[in-house]
């Protein structure tokens, strides 16, 4: 990868980790409040109630909305203006109305769906029935929060990533306001999250009001290019989806909810420390994209190779620490309380792991012609988990769908590389190297925090090994990333990004 494309997958990374740690503090801090004030049980409910809307919203934010992240920068790349407003204009109309039409039908029938889900999900139906507010308050992020994607994603379509920081450190603050709120006036818990969105998506629209157009020669074309990837994307992208919101829903309704109240905590907690490599790959779908659209394989070849590299570099260096680290991540974030969930937590880091690392694969497959593949392991990674939880479930209750979604996890990301290094120059030994001296150091923290019984020192052993074992890489990265935010921050206008 040259300098100059360092530069242009680096600078909005950095940005874009700042932007995601807001996401994941939001999350983490809605957890950790409610988890504090009302227990696992409470927070079991919350958690139940806001998977099930998102769940239900997975249909459009894993079809449309990412067909438009990915049209867009495509368009982008052809220098087809009038292609990109009128892909923007077909995306916004289809989820708004997609949304308004599954929010009303479950405002009306959501007593029903939950009897009719009754064989499958035995305590739903009880659920709906006891804290029917909750699930009242949470029905609108079906609309919400597939729109909130969609003016998130235009962001990095365009490049325009310095502004989505900023407006996201504002949801990041109008949320906890609202939860503040929400706290000292007892209203409905997932009110915050339908605030936030409201005003993201009032924003971003007003800030993309200019691409906000519609073609009426190009609306058929665009409408076929956005319908034909949306439904190629779809069952490998709401598998996905369906997959992180269904450990919620079957913990609710196969164990008493204060198993599920720790399960949401052990995955809210594990997902905030991601934010670094999940940044890069929120950035590199579009510049896949927009490399597709200009036709240049060789650097869609270089950019998955350089993230793959970088992206387990970072991961493993964050997870690593927190995996040693479990038990005391988990008494200081929420309360001693919660200590059951610790090895839930390492299960479920574990597959995150191994999707981060992953991710550059999956995003380089699905920005070019070989969406079907993303498609097929997403599919194939859902049956593995639904498996996985039939068998463990009852045995092994949170931990059971803890390995669940980690059988699934692995699946997905060992399909995605190895097709990955099939079609693209691309080997997934790039990443050996930080696997291989992660486990040496996580094996090697894990022995000294039992043998001294502290945590910290655990810790500590293991950022010694990983350190001294990748210095120079991470040097060279830290260098990188400075020299990338100097460049910016001399002025060079963020224009220069989008050419």
């Amino acid at each position: 990868m040259t300098e100059k494309e360092r530069g242009r997958v680096l600078w909005p990374a950095v940005l874009t980790a700042l932007g995601l740690m807001c996401i994941g503090l939001v999350q983490l801090g809605f957890n950790a409040v409610v988890g504090r004030l009302h227990g696992p049980a409470v927070l079991g409910d919350v958690n139940l109630a806001i998977s099930l809307a998102l769940l239900v919203s997975a249909l459009l934010s894993a079809s449309f909305v990412p067909a438009n992240t990915k049209f867009v920068a495509e368009y982008r790349g052809r220098e087809d203006e009038e292609g990109m407003g009128t892909a923007f204009g077909m995306s916004l109309a289809i989820v708004a109305i997609g949304g308004l039409a599954l929010w009303a039908l479950l405002n009306a029938r959501l007593d029903d769906v939950a009897r009719a889900l009754t064989p499958l999900l035995p305590n739903l139906a009880g659920r709906v029935e006891d804290a029917g507010s909750l699930f009242a308050a949470a029905l609108p992020l079906v609309l919400l929060h597939p729109l909130y994607l969609l003016t998130r994603g235009m962001f990095y379509a365009t490049e325009r990533v310095e502004r989505y920081l900023r407006l996201e450190a504002a949801l990041a603050v109008c949320f906890f306001i609202t939860l503040g709120a929400v706290v000292w006036r007892g209203l409905p818990l997932p009110l915050p999250f339908a605030v936030a969105y409201a005003l993201f998506t009032v924003v971003a629209l007003h800030e993309h009001r200019e691409r906000l157009t519609l073609v009426r020669a190009r609306v058929g074309p665009v409408l076929g290019d956005l319908s034909h990837y949306a439904s190629r994307n779809i069952i490998g992208q709401f598998s996905s989806m369906s997959r992180v919101r269904l450990g919620i829903i079957i913990a609710s309704s196969y164990l008493p909810m204060e198993r599920a109240g720790l399960y949401a905590a052990a995955y809210a907690l594990q997902s905030v420390f991601h934010f670094v490599p999940r940044a890069v790959n929120t950035v590199l779908a579009p510049a896949v994209s927009f490399s597709f659209g200009s036709r240049d394989r060789e650097r869609i070849d270089r950019i998955l190779s350089e993230a793959t590299r970088l992206t387990a570099l970072v991961t493993l260096l964050i997870g690593g620490a927190c995996y040693v680290a479990a038990p005391l991540v988990i008494s200081t974030v929420y309360s001693p309380a919660f200590a059951p969930a610790v090895a839930t937590f390492r299960l479920l880091l574990l597959a995150t792991l191994a999707t981060v690392i992953a991710q550059p694969a999956l995003n380089t497959l699905g920005g070019t012609e070989h969406i079907h593949v993303t498609g097929a392991s997403g599919a194939l990674s859902l049956l593995v988990s639904l498996a996985a939880w039939y068998h463990l479930v009852p045995v092994q209750g949170i931990e059971g769908i803890a390995l669940g979604f980690l059988a699934g996890s692995l699946t997905n990301a060992l399909i995605a590389m190895a097709v990955a290094s099939r079609y693209f120059r691309f080997s997934p030994g790039v990443a050996a190297r930080p696997l291989t001296v992660a486990a040496v150091g996580t094996v090697a923290g894990m022995w000294l925090a039992a043998r001294t019984g502290s945590g910290l020192m655990g810790t500590a052993l293991f950022a010694l090994v990983y350190v001294a074992a990748t210095r120079s890489e991470l040097v060279a990265l830290a260098d990188r990333v400075r020299a990338v935010v100097r460049e910016r921050s001399a002025g060079r206008p963020e224009a220069d990004l989008q050419g």
